[in-house]
């Protein structure tokens, strides 16, 4: 008997350590679990979701206290008066055709390399070696220089055509992308901050319930699990108390009744463990509810997650909570993804790049001018045409002067035979200044077949003391004369050539400037609500940044939830236990109860002989 009642003790032992270890701290932490974290993490979420647009509703100071609809009124005055960009797309760029018509007039004099006009000679395809007898001979003559300044100026159209596209043009397209998306913004001056209100107190309203509801049913849960906490620590405590109490008066009752024959201990012994009996009865009953209510609270986890509206009453709040629960987008649940759409894409330029934050403003000037910078490098470089002649053509006007000069060596330079050209007509020739070389018969056309025929009949004397009477002699000059003109001609070809490119790129700069003041004002009107603009839309993004479906943010009640789950069923396998071993307790007690009933009542009694006279 004493046995069974040690073990019913030491089961009581056991059964309040497990209570105080385990059931307990557990219990207490579903209630923390719904009164702090979850409720903090409503509050949380609340407001780094809410706060931008608080903020943005509000208008801090740093805004000159500019109120929204007073930017959409300023933006639609500002952004309607441009329109000098409206046909531009990236297929059809209209600003830049009256420029590049100028350079596809450029072309046909780039393609000449220059060439004289002759339309059966095609430069392209003579092999001519770079040095300087070859170009005053063949070039000099055909006009086929092929310099390599001339050959690249199709490449130096090609980067202007390139930069426009990456530069000027970009920054058009940029421009009036910001400028259409500012006039849309403009346009929900009416609509956009009633829909910002009605969608921020939409949310407010919902979290605020279901952090109310929440606080609530943790109010409860901890008014509940107070009063189970005494109930069982206290009757824990009674037990131990009884169930000691009864195994100390079995074993001095046992003593006691071996030694004395006497059995008042044994019987107090099992009153007292009757008691033990009926308190560990009663306490199995209560951790067997608690095991059972926690099963109800695994349930009604389930039912919130199947239907939130058992646990708020008004459908939107509870249809909110639910999208948070299911980590869905609120901004698009509510229908305002639409409205809100032009925070992620509205965006004024100058854009951020990967090496700055905040970039310079344009320099429009410059960005325009840099599409041609290499053009009109050219264009200053060449502005001296006797020197450009040099640089770019090899133009040799040694070679050119020794040319002009050798007619007259071919005519006086035999000192042994008497020259016939001593006239004054064949000194004026020889000795003719170039414009002279070029027309000898004044009739304002250059190095034509009538000059050739005047030359032929003036320089066609018979030489005395020749065999062949001067024909061969006479031939070498007019042939000479009409290489050296040739040579002359070319170099007034070249001048020509080299000024109508300079006045053509030159042409270009005067049509850049109506351009570039239309790009600067709008620039300009742009640039000055960019920073009122860019904080509304960076307040919007912030907060739909912090939305659900992005970056975990509404995981926090998922995961409450599945660690109310987690502390749920450890409740219940701590109080299924606590409740096992307060059985074993009950019954070893009972057991002990019942021994030691037995074991007074087998104690023998003292006889007592009553004589009775007859």
């Amino acid at each position: 008997m004493c046995i069974f009642l040690c073990a019913g003790a030491a089961a009581a032992v056991l059964t309040f350590l497990t209570l105080h270890a385990k059931t307990f701290p557990v219990s207490e932490s579903i209630g923390s679990q719904l009164k702090q974290t979850v409720v903090n993490d409503i509050v949380a979420f609340q407001s780094a979701f809410l706060t931008p647009l608080n903020q943005l509703l509000t208008v801090s100071n740093t805004l000159n206290g500019n109120k929204l609809a007073k930017l959409q009124n300023t933006i639609g005055e500002l952004m309607t008066p441009h329109t000098f960009l409206e046909n531009q797309t990236l297929t059809h760029d209209g600003i830049q055709e009256p420029a590049f018509a100028i350079l596809d007039e450029l072309k046909s004099y780039a393609t000449l390399y220059p060439t004289v006009n002759n339309n059966q000679l095609d430069c392209a395809n003579m092999n001519i070696t770079p040095n300087a007898a070859v170009r005053m001979t063949v070039d000099a003559t055909t006009g086929c220089f092929r310099c390599k300044t001339c050959s690249t100026l199709m490449d130096l159209v090609a980067i202007s055509q390139d930069r426009w596209k990456r530069n000027p043009f970009q920054v058009q397209l940029d421009l009036l992308i910001a400028q259409r998306q500012m006039l849309e913004f403009a346009s929900t001056e009416k609509t956009l901050v009633p829909a910002i209100v009605a969608f921020r107190d939409q949310i407010d309203d919902s979290f605020k319930e279901f952090a109310q509801r929440t606080i609530e049913i943790a109010g409860r849960y901890d008014k509940f699990r107070d009063e189970l906490h005494q109930v069982s620590f206290f009757g824990c405590l009674g037990l131990m108390g009884l169930a000691g109490l009864a195994t100390l008066l079995a074993v001095a009752g046992f003593i006691h009744g071996i030694s004395s024959k006497k059995r008042h201990l044994a019987r107090m012994s099992c009153c007292i463990a009757e008691m033990a009996v009926v308190v560990a009865v009663l306490l199995v009953g209560v951790l067997y509810t608690v095991a059972m209510m926690s099963q109800d609270g695994i349930e009604a986890l389930r039912l919130f997650e199947n239907d939130t509206t058992i646990f708020l009453a008004p459908s939107l709040a509870a249809q909110n909570v639910q999208r948070v629960l299911l980590d869905a987008n609120l901004v698009r649940a509510n229908r305002v993804d639409s409205i809100l759409a032009f925070a992620d894409t509205l965006r004024v330029p100058p854009h951020p790049t990967p090496s700055t934050d905040s970039p310079s403003r344009f320099d429009i000037d410059a960005l325009y001018l840099s599409a041609f910078q290499e053009l009109f490098t050219f264009r200053d470089n060449t502005v001296s045409t006797d020197k450009v002649i040099v640089d770019l053509f090899g133009w040799d006007e040694s070679f050119a002067a020794d040319q002009r000069t050798s007619p007259v060596a071919m005519a006086f330079g035999n000192a042994s035979v008497t020259s016939p050209y001593n006239g004054t007509l064949h000194q004026e020739l020889l000795n003719s200044s170039i414009s002279r070389l070029l027309d000898p018969d004044n009739d304002a056309k250059l190095v034509t077949n009538d000059d050739l025929a005047m030359i032929q009949t003036v320089f066609n004397k018979t030489w005395r003391g020749v065999a062949d009477q001067g024909a061969h002699q006479n031939n070498l000059i007019i042939t000479q004369w009409y290489f050296a003109a040739h040579v002359y001609a070319q170099k007034l070809r070249l001048r020509e050539y080299t000024a109508v490119v300079v006045e053509i790129i030159s042409r270009i700069r005067s049509l850049l400037d109506a351009p570039i003041e239309k790009t600067r004002a709008m620039e300009s009107a742009e640039f000055q609500v960019k920073a009122d603009v860019e904080y509304f839309t960076d307040a919007i993004r912030d907060s739909k940044i912090h939305d659900c479906s992005y970056n975990g943010n509404c995981g926090w009640l998922r995961a409450s939830i599945n660690e109310l789950f987690a502390l749920f069923q450890e409740l219940i396998a701590h109080a299924e236990r606590a409740a096992i071993t307060r059985a074993i307790a009950a019954v070893c007690t009972l057991l002990g109860l019942v021994f030691t009933n037995c074991f007074a009542n087998r104690l023998r009694r003292n006889t007592v002989k009553v004589y009775i006279g007859s």
